[in-house]
C-alpha cells in the first residue's frame, strides 16, 4: 500500500476489521462472509484486496457523483489544509466557505440566497426541521410545529430526521418518535389505479394534503418535506402535474416546503437540482452527497431571505450548528468539484444524454421478473415481480445483488428494487456493458412457482 501508515498484512486488517468495525446498515452476523476490502478507486470503478474491479453502481453511497481519483478535488482538499486545517464558522468565516455559498447560491432556484452548512444529509434534514419550527416561533406562530412528509420517505438517521421518513424497519428499535410528525400517501405511477390518468393520479395524491390540513388544522403545520424523487424509497418519480399542486397548497394554507435533494442533487437527474425541472422553487433544500463528490463530508440547507430575517432581531439567532459543518477543507473540495462538474458539462446535461441509462435499462421490460424500470437521469430502478399482472414483489432482489457483485457490479438492494446510480462520468459503452449483466443475471434467476408473467 502507499500510505506507510497503513502498510499492515491484508490478512492482519481483515482479522481487525472483523474483531473491530461496527459496520453501518450492516447484518454482523453474517459480515464475515461477505467481507470486501476495499482498496482503491478510479472513475467508474473500485478495486478489492484481490485486485478485482468492479463497477460502482452506488457512487459509494450515491455521492461520487463526479467519479474517483479526480486530481482536482483532492489537491483543492491539500492546499485548503496547508493554508487553514480547520476554524469553526461560529462568528468566523473563510474564503471557501464564501466561495462556496456564492456557487451553491448560482445553481439553487432563484428565490433561494442564504446557506447553512453541516456535514451530512441527516444533519441538513434535522436542520431543516429546527429550523422551520424555530421560524415559526419567531414570527408567533408557535404553535406550527407539525411536519409532513411522505410514506417510504428517507430523510436521515437522526431521530428528527429518522421520524420524518417513514420506513418502518429504521424506526422500530428507536421508538416512541418525537411528536409532530405526519405521514401521507407517497405517488407510485407503478401501481397507481388503473381507472385513472396520470394526471388525476397526481392531483388526486397531492390533493391528500389538503385532508391533512384539514384534519390536524393546518395552523398547526409548519411544513411539508420530500424529496424530488424518492431514492431509497424506489426511485419513484411523481407525475408531472405533482409538485406544482403540492406548491400551490402549502401557499394556500402558509406552509413552508421543504425539498430533501440529497440524492438528487448536483447533475444526478441531468440538472443541478432536480426540483427545478418541475419549475418549483422551495423554501429550504437541503443538499448534501453530490456537493462534494463524498470526497469530504458536506451538506448545505439553503433557504431564502424572508426566513433568515427573523434570526437577525436583536437578540435572536438560530442556536444550532455542529462543530465541523462547512469544514473549510471539505468546502474547498465542494467548490473543485463544482468547478470540475461545470467544465465537464456533468451538472447539466442535454435531454437525450439524460435518458440514455434510462433508455438502456428499459430494455430489460422483456425479461420475466422486471416488472418497472423507471427514473431520471443517472438514477435507475429495475423493480422485480413474481408476477407482471399482480405485481407480487420478488423477494430475492439481494442474492441478486450478490449475483451482480460476482459479475463486476456493486449495487445494493432497495426492497425487491435493484436500483443503479453510478458516477456521472459513466460513459455510453459502460452504461451498454452494465445493461448486458443485468440482463444475464436476472435472466439466470428463478421465478416461483406458478409464478405468471
Amino acid at each position: 500500500m502507499t500510505n506507510n501508515r497503513l502498510s499492515y498484512e491484508m490478512d492482519e486488517m481483515k482479522a481487525w476489521d472483523l474483531a473491530h468495525v461496527w459496520h453501518p446498515y450492516t447484518q454482523m452476523g453474517t459480515y464475515a462472509d461477505e467481507q470486501m476490502i476495499v482498496t482503491g478507486a478510479s472513475g467508474c470503478y473500485v478495486t478489492d484486496s484481490e485486485g478485482n474491479q468492479y463497477m460502482d453502481g452506488i457512487s459509494g453511497l450515491w455521492n461520487v457523483n463526479a467519479g474517483h481519483g479526480r486530481t482536482e478535488i483532492i489537491e483543492s482538499i491539500y492546499e485548503q489544509l496547508k493554508e487553514l486545517d480547520f476554524f469553526p464558522l461560529n462568528g468566523y468565516t473563510y474564503p471557501s466557505a464564501a466561495v462556496l455559498a456564492k456557487k451553491l447560491i448560482e445553481l439553487a432556484p432563484d428565490n433561494l440566497n442564504r446557506v447553512f452548512y453541516c456535514n451530512g444529509g441527516s444533519e441538513a434534514n434535522e436542520t431543516a426541521i429546527k429550523m422551520v419550527r424555530a421560524y415559526w416561533k419567531l414570527k408567533g406562530q408557535a404553535e406550527k410545529y407539525k411536519i409532513v412528509s411522505l410514506n417510504s420517505a428517507w430523510h436521515g438517521g437522526t431521530l428528527g430526521a429518522l421520524s420524518a421518513s417513514h420506513i418502518a424497519s429504521e424506526k422500530r428499535y428507536f421508538e416512541p418518535m418525537p411528536a409532530g410528525f405526519i405521514h401521507m400517501m407517497r405517488p407510485d405511477c407503478y401501481r397507481m389505479p388503473a381507472n385513472m390518468t396520470e394526471e388525476e393520479y397526481g392531483l388526486y395524491c397531492a390533493n391528500l394534503l389538503e385532508e391533512i390540513i384539514a384534519h390536524e388544522d393546518g395552523d398547526t403545520i409548519a411544513a411539508f418535506i420530500a424529496e424530488p424523487i424518492q431514492g431509497v424509497g424506489g426511485v419513484k418519480v411523481p407525475p408531472a402535474n405533482y409538485w406544482q399542486r403540492i406548491r400551490e397548497i402549502c401557499d394556500q394554507h402558509n406552509i413552508l416546503l421543504i425539498i430533501d435533494e440529497v440524492a438528487t442533487g448536483f447533475g444526478r437527474t441531468g440538472t443541478p437540482f432536480a426540483i427545478s425541472q418541475w419549475n418549483v422553487q422551495p423554501d429550504l433544500l437541503v443538499c448534501a452527497k453530490g456537493i462534494s463528490s463524498g470526497y469530504l463530508p458536506l451538506s448545505a440547507v439553503l433557504t431564502t431571505e424572508e426566513i433568515h430575517v427573523p434570526f437577525t432581531q436583536e437578540g435572536k439567532y438560530f442556536q444550532h450548528g455542529y462543530t465541523t459543518g462547512g469544514h473549510p477543507a471539505a468546502c474547498a473540495a465542494a467548490v473543485a468539484n463544482i468547478e470540475l462538474m461545470e467544465r465537464e458539462g456533468l451538472l447539466t446535461q442535454s435531454e437525450e444524454k439524460r435518458n440514455y441509462m434510462l433508455n438502456a435499462f428499459k430494455s430489460l421490460l422483456d425479461l420475466d421478473l422486471v416488472g418497472d424500470v423507471r427514473g431520471r437521469g443517472f438514477m435507475v430502478c429495475v423493480e422485480l415481480v413474481n408476477d407482471k399482472t399482480t405485481k407480487e414483489p420478488y423477494a430475492h432482489a439481494k442474492a441478486l445483488c450478490g449475483e451482480l457483485r460476482n459479475a463486476g457490479i456493486i449495487v445494493r438492494p432497495i426492497g425487491n428494487s435493484i436500483p443503479f446510480f453510478p458516477p456521472l462520468i459513466i460513459t455510453e459503452e459502460e452504461i451498454n456493458e452494465t445493461v448486458s449483466k443485468y440482463r444475464s443475471v436476472l435472466s439466470a434467476a428463478r421465478m416461483p412457482a406458478g409464478a405468471s408473467v
